[in-house]
């Protein structure tokens, strides 16, 4: 996750948004959950003075490794890395709150291989649609890949102007763990089929019908969360200039 240092630039901190999923699909005390679950981690990389940009590195290039084994459909080997690149990704921060290296490169650095590890995905994923002669799924891997793209930068830019808000349906953890459900839940892809019946499986809509789902649920709703963020930023600029 980002480290953010201190900023001089006041920020507008709106309170809590209300409404259904507008703070995550993901609720925050399962957050904890996880939180807690890892604290046995941060606290043996801090410990260790492990350097923060390390396990970001760790972490980028676990995810090129989940990347190269998406690209050949070998989902049960991509999501190990996946998940251990997630954990990375998390880790790193507090790594750095607690041993007192959150530093402004940092921070940039660790947003610039979030991106990288996205397009290493979901570039990934499109491959594995393409290769198989499924032109419209990899296409929806690329809206997937720009929606997320959207979703971040949104919220950059935001904080850029000094606006700091916390909205959308589908933040970076919940696209990292959609991704790792429907890579476990892969192999259900042969029964769905026979459960719908023979007239879809000779049709052959998609190599893997559990992985494209979650990839169009991704594409849809990544999109959605862009357009969320935009319009809270609409509002947040609105009330910034009625107070001028």
């Amino acid at each position: 996750m980002p480290r953010e240092v201190d900023r001089p630039t006041a920020r507008l901190s709106p309170p809590r948004s209300e409404g259904l999923f507008k703070l995550g699909l993901i609720p925050d005390w399962l957050d904890r959950i996880f939180h807690l679950s890892v604290t046995p981690i941060i606290a043996l990389l801090s410990s260790g003075r492990v350097n923060p940009n390390w396990v970001t590195s760790a972490g980028f290039l676990l995810l090129v490794l989940a990347g190269y084994y998406l690209a050949m459909g070998r989902f049960y080997h991509a999501v190990g890395f996946v998940v251990l690149g997630g954990i990375s990704d998390f880790v790193d921060g507090k790594v750095a709150a607690r041993t007192n290296r959150m530093t402004q490169f940092g921070a940039i650095y660790d947003s610039v291989l979030d991106r990288y590890s996205d397009m290493v995905m979901f570039i990934a994923l499109a491959i594995y649609f393409y290769s198989r002669a499924h032109f419209v799924s990899a296409l929806i891997a690329i809206m997937a890949l720009v929606g997320g793209f959207m979703t971040s930068y949104i919220k950059a830019i935001g904080k850029s102007h000094g606006f700091d808000f916390r909205v959308g349906f589908l933040r970076r953890q919940e696209r990292m763990t959609i991704v790792s459900l429907a890579l476990v839940f892969s192999f259900l892809d042969p029964y769905i089929r026979d459960w719908l019946g023979s007239d879809l499986k000779s049709r052959e809509i998609s190599p893997n019908l559990v992985v494209a789902a979650g990839v169009w649920f991704l594409a849809v709703f990544s999109n959605v969360t862009a357009v969320q963020r935009l319009l809270k930023l609409r509002e947040m600029s609105k009330k910034r200039n009625a107070n001028l």
